[in-house]
């Protein structure tokens, strides 16, 4: 028997792959996209860890099937295969997504509830539910990746008598316009600007492996003062 009844399916492709369908921002070269989805990724398997629940991942290497309904279900099927009674599956594209989201999802797994976090797509950035109402033939047929998806959870837990706690509603980043309205974007739009302006000096592109070397090549210009960011 395990201590814990409810673990964390991280559904999450590897960054390298998850880039090759991705683009979080087109204005920037590709190694800068990789290392934003890194970042993404990164956040979000940290957030899980903090949640103190066992958790697997699941990405490009371990999924297996033909559709995203199908991937998800056969993962979701083998986490249940280790004998736990309820499984929160997260993805690596919700930025708001907390450790005490998950907590609470487990809580109310628990007292038998479903749960559900949904984002502002027609999808979801969370997703409790437990082995008793899985089915994974209905589970895969779901429409997965439209924004149809909402209403069709929540008819489908509803019609087998689940009662639904409804998560606070929350962003992702699928696109470049997601990703300038997070709340970090000033840095992006920094980092274009000094682009732009600096291009001219050199034969390419000023391409730092990360922001903090190009904070470190503006410090050469010996500012006076911190710069504003608009």
């Amino acid at each position: 028997m395990h201590q814990h009844q409810t673990a964390i399916l991280f559904f999450s492709r590897s960054a390298r792959a998850e880039c090759q369908y991705k683009i979080l921002d087109k204005q920037l070269p590709y190694t800068h996209n990789l290392k934003l989805i890194k970042q993404n990724i990164s956040a979000a398997y940290t957030k899980i860890v903090d949640s103190g629940l066992p958790f697997f991942v699941f990405d490009e290497n371990r999924q297996s099937g033909n559709s995203f309904g199908e991937k998800l279900s056969v993962a979701a099927r083998e986490c249940f295969g280790f004998g736990y009674k309820h499984l929160i599956i997260v993805g690596n594209d919700c930025p708001d997504l907390e450790a005490s989201d998950m907590q609470l999802a487990a809580v109310q797994l628990q007292s038998g509830k479903s749960v559900l976090g949904k984002d502002k797509r027609g999808g979801f950035y969370l997703v409790g539910i437990s082995k008793d109402l899985f089915d994974a033939q209905v589970f895969e047929q779901l429409p997965w990746s439209t924004p149809c998806l909402q209403d069709a959870m929540a008819c489908w837990l509803t019609e087998l008598g689940k009662e639904i706690l409804f998560l606070d509603e929350k962003s992702d980043i699928n696109t470049t316009s997601d990703y300038d309205n997070i709340s970090d974007s000033y840095i992006l739009r920094f980092y274009r600007n000094i682009n732009s302006q600096f291009s001219f000096y050199f034969k390419r592109n000023i391409q730092p492996t990360d922001f903090e070397l190009l904070f470190g090549f503006l410090n050469i210009f010996k500012l006076r003062g911190p710069p504003f960011f608009g």
